[in-house]
């Protein structure tokens, strides 16, 4: 993510949300890992705007690489030639935009951590990603036609849940006023990890903006927060896995808010956590922006 003041916030994502500074290489970006293997989970990058700098998608090999590469142009997106990877594990990689103009690298041969395991309390790493779209249907159709997701849950004309392995959904999309990014998940082990992530999080004065509760589609179990610098972040454990037998179930009609938390525990948003999941607007990424 991009955002004023962005490198002087390791000590939220450290000592509150319970990541760990990878490391502070060039001087207007921070990056960090989870407790799981992949080699970093989310970055901060020192800039003017609030904005999505990148969403990093993995395919197992470089021949994948090479195949969704053509199955884009076949769709008349516009990759990028495939390039060096500047993120931690390396590997190789390029850049396409979604319709909306959001910044997507695609990556293969990144390599991954050896010595990982989960810590109680604590994010193994990214979850899924969550996009405000005006134009729910195009974008969904660009990642499932472009990138080859699948519909695993609609809420109505609300939102869509997309998936790109067993997971129940990776990336989510709801119909917003404008193009922006509504939130990022990062999995815990266990429901009693993100119990231990809520209380470090109040212990060290963000309280969370948006549950416990337990989301209708997924069945996991969620909680959101702020950020200093506005950006939604949220716990989740126990997502529904294996998506691969029967058709894709579609939720009923109704209110994203409403609908999402089946304990009836966390209720609707509040007014306040509306206004933060609609995020900020956000122009169309350029290189070198």
């Amino acid at each position: 993510m991009r955002a004023p003041q962005a490198i002087t916030q390791a000590d939220f994502y450290e000592d509150c949300f319970g990541l760990q500074l990878l490391q502070q290489g060039e001087s207007d970006r921070l990056l960090f890992q989870g407790s799981g293997r992949e080699a970093f989970c989310y970055g901060l990058v020192e800039g003017r705007e609030f904005r999505l700098e990148a969403a990093v998608f993995g395919v197992p090999d470089v021949g994948a690489l090479e195949s969704l590469r053509r199955r884009l142009l076949a769709v008349n997106a516009e990759p990028g030639e495939i390039r060096d990877s500047e993120y931690p594990g390396g590997g190789v990689g390029f850049d396409v935009t979604d319709p909306e103009g959001r910044h997507l690298f695609i990556t293969a041969g990144d390599a991954v951590r050896s010595n990982h395991g989960d810590l109680p309390g604590r994010p193994r790493g990214l979850s899924h990603v969550a996009f405000n779209t005006e134009c729910l249907d195009r974008t969904a159709n660009f990642f499932i036609e472009g990138l080859g997701f699948s519909v695993t849950d609609r809420i109505g004309t609300e939102a869509v849940y997309l998936r790109c392995c067993d997971q129940h959904h990776t990336v989510v999309l709801v119909q917003s006023q404008y193009p922006s990014t509504r939130s990022v998940a990062f999995e815990v082990p266990s429901i009693d990890s993100l119990m231990r992530g809520i209380g470090r999080m109040k212990v060290g004065g963000h309280p969370p903006l948006w549950g416990p509760g337990r989301q209708s589609a997924g069945m996991n179990t969620f909680a959101y927060f702020v950020s200093p610098s506005g950006f939604v972040l949220e716990y989740v454990s126990d997502m529904d896995r294996d998506q691969s037998a029967g058709a894709p179930p579609v939720a009923a009609g109704g209110d994203h808010g409403t609908l999402i938390d089946i304990w009836s525990m966390a209720g609707s948003p509040s007014p306040a956590a509306r206004l933060a999941l609609a995020g900020r607007p956000e122009a169309p990424w350029k290189a070198g922006r």
